[in-house]
């Protein structure tokens, strides 16, 4: 029951649950005085990563589509499973997309926010960003053993 729960709403319990963590994350370093503020070259370097991890999850893509000849990635393309792996993929993109659009937002037309919400906001960016990369390069591995074996 609880497999069949998971597997059918993978992807919002995987954001709530990066939510989440960003949230836990943000608490401990405020609450403990780690991290008070975010710098602009900090958040300018972000973005340029940001910017790059898109353009990796894209190869990822190339990487899937281009092992067509594989037997065994032919067989996977027709099993219900090759459409959850893409909605993973294309979760990432949109999430990254996202998380660029934000940061960039913020920065750009310096929007005035308190710096708790700035930091959340970064933090929370960071790890969904997190998650979803180590998610596809987690499917990418998995696809490439498939394709090579």
């Amino acid at each position: 029951m609880i497999r069949y729960f998971f597997r059918k709403f993978f992807q919002p319990i995987d954001t709530v649950v990066a939510f989440a963590a960003s949230t836990l994350i943000t608490w401990l370093l405020l609450h403990f005085k780690l991290f008070t503020e975010l710098s602009t070259d900090l958040v300018q370097t972000m973005i340029e990563s940001l910017i790059g991890l898109l353009g990796l999850i894209m190869a990822f893509m190339a990487i899937i589509f281009s092992f067509n000849d594989s037997e065994k990635l032919q067989y996977f393309k027709k099993t219900e499973s090759f459409a959850t792996v893409m909605d993973i993929i294309v979760s990432a993109i949109v999430w990254i997309s996202l998380s660029v659009v934000t940061l960039i937002s913020i920065n750009l037309l310096n929007i005035q926010i308190p710096a708790k919400f700035e930091l959340g906001i970064f933090i929370g960016v960071c790890t969904i960003v997190i998650v979803k990369t180590g998610r596809c390069v987690w499917i990418t591995k998995k696809l490439f053993d498939l394709s090579v074996k």
